[in-house]
């Protein structure tokens, strides 16, 4: 099955679009902080941490950059977590959607590119959102060899009638055409084999660079914005840290732990670049059914790009 950029297939969820949306307003009713007055934000997810998002007492407004401040301690003792592990080169990854996941945005901390120091567990990044609605935010980051993830729910207004916030297409790319290959049919909780072909001009692509130690980063979100994954190629190095997780474990059936050590080991060693095009494999398993939103971004000649897809899962 091919599949080709969300535009030509917005028939698949226009029905869950209602329903997307009941639950997206229940989520921004029950977590706190959910206008777009000035305030902290509480991050949801597990794990021994707590993250909360504020402005410095700006507005979550469209059309200007907001300066967000992600404070992370730990939940048990309050202490700041300052030692982040540097994983995809960078110490986060910020996912932004918008309640339609027809916008998206990978952002990452300011300064360090320059070592900066962290101090009382504050990073700071920096977006614009180019319009006004509700928006589902996702944080990864590594701690102590595990990947942990911490979401927030946001209500952006537009500051004024004559707001100049850009109606930006964020994933409108005409030079480059993107399509994803993947079984007739999906089902949850089991692996599934994708591959990701690049063209430009009707003519396969060999220009592919690193972009954040991968050739490829992936975000996934369920049509009710649950469900998150981020996902990233498949590759040989891959493959075989889960084959000896298998042969040493006499057992093929891999634990989220297992694959998690495997997952750490990749994002925080060497970057090498295994798959300049035209085709990138990549390899995920849906948790759930339901219909599925895949944002994945490339770098022909190093220019990151980003296509959009949707995939149905079943039982």
């Amino acid at each position: 099955m091919t599949l080709v950029a969300f535009a030509d297939m917005k028939q698949v969820g226009k029905k869950f679009i209602d329903s997307r949306l009941l639950i997206f307003l229940g989520l921004l009713f029950l977590y706190s902080g959910c206008t777009s007055k000035a305030g902290s934000l509480v991050g949801e997810g597990g794990g021994p941490y707590n993250m909360t998002l504020s402005t410095g007492g700006a507005e979550w407004v469209a059309g200007s950059p907001i300066d967000m401040t992600f404070k992370l301690v730990d939940s048990r003792t309050g202490e700041s977590i300052n030692t982040l592990q540097t994983a995809h080169e960078r110490l986060m990854h910020i996912f932004i959607t918008d309640e339609s996941l027809e916008y998206f945005a990978h952002v990452h901390i300011l300064g360090e590119a320059r070592d900066e120091e962290i101090v009382g567990g504050e990073y700071l990044a920096r977006h614009t959102f180019n319009r006004s609605g509700l928006y589902r935010l996702v944080v990864e980051f590594v701690h102590f060899n595990r990947i942990w993830h911490k979401s927030f729910s946001l209500s952006v207004a537009t500051l004024s009638s004559d707001s100049k916030a850009t109606d930006i297409e964020i994933l409108k790319n005409s030079e480059y055409q993107l399509k994803l290959e993947s079984p007739d049919k999906i089902y949850a909780g089991e692996e599934v084999e994708l591959s990701l072909s690049i063209e430009r001009e009707g003519l396969p692509v060999s220009n592919l660079q690193i972009f954040l130690g991968s050739e490829l980063h992936g975000a996934v979100w369920r049509d009710d914005l649950q469900d998150f994954g981020h996902l990233h190629s498949f590759t040989p190095k891959m493959e075989n840290l889960l084959n000896q997780i298998s042969s040493r474990e006499e057992n093929s059936r891999i634990s989220p732990s297992q694959l998690q050590a495997a997952l750490v080991e990749l994002m925080c060693g060497k970057s090498e670049l295994v798959f300049p095009g035209p085709i990138v494999p990549l390899r995920y398993t849906f948790p759930n059914e339901g219909i599925y939103h895949l944002f994945l971004q490339v770098a022909p000649l190093g220019v990151p790009i980003t296509e959009k897809f949707i995939l149905k899962v079943g039982r």
